[in-house]
């Protein structure tokens, strides 16, 4: 990033910024650093501002003939040629808000048992569609790999594909905050909690649109 773009030297913090907010990404890097290389009238701050907007990130990592987003359609499509099934149940990942789940909580909401769950996220694994943490045990989109499943989820996905695996999300969620609360262990309760906060917040979004009252309540 650094190299292409020089005069981020002076400005570590927006460099530093735009260097996450891209996730890393050496392509998303590369096309940050070439677009601050030629637009000189584009301030790194405001170029990092761009990016910190979810619903333009992809768009602006976009240069001539370099695309995040292009990337990430060749892959999606490449699995659609694979497996259509597979394909729709990556799609499903962008349920969870922050791109960071359990096994347990991908198996619910595909709605299989927990050796096809596992079967497909190894398969999703392999072919670097999400990344999975040894020692937590947890899974999870790239950043902009999780925009970009949002987006397929929401002009892809049937709507009643869409609702079912909303409701198994919803009812997942519901016993894994009841389970917390039944918990003796205080420790175990706040590790669980705040592992799957942004979860459990989005599943009372979800309960709201689907009406379900009770699990809201709960």
């Amino acid at each position: 990033l650094l190299k292409l773009a020089p005069r981020l030297i002076d400005n570590c913090d927006a460099a530093d910024r735009i260097a996450a907010l891209c996730g890393y990404l050496p392509l998303a890097l590369r096309i940050a650093g070439s677009t601050l290389a030629v637009a000189a009238d584009w301030t790194p701050e405001e170029y990092a501002a761009l990016l910190a907007d979810e619903r333009t990130r992809l768009a602006a990592l976009k240069r001539e003939d370099l695309s995040v987003e292009a990337a990430f359609i060749l892959s999606y499509s490449r699995l659609d040629q694979e497996s259509p099934v597979l394909q729709a149940s990556w799609r499903l990942l962008g349920l969870f808000p922050t791109g960071s789940f359990s096994m347990d909580a991908a198996v619910s909401v595909w709605g299989v048992s927990e050796i096809e769950g596992k079967i497909r996220l190894s398969a999703l694994l392999e072919r670097s569609l999400v990344e999975h943490d040894p020692e937590t045990g947890r899974y999870r989109l790239h950043d902009l790999m999780r925009l970009f499943a949002q987006a397929r989820l929401d002009s892809d996905t049937p709507s009643v594909e869409r609702q079912n695996a909303t409701e198994r999300y919803v009812r997942h969620y519901l016993a894994l905050a009841q389970d917390a609360w039944d918990t003796k262990e205080i420790l175990t309760r706040h590790d669980l909690l705040e592992n799957e906060r942004g979860n459990l917040l989005q599943a009372c979004d979800f309960a709201v649109q689907l009406q379900n009252w009770n699990a809201v309540l709960q």
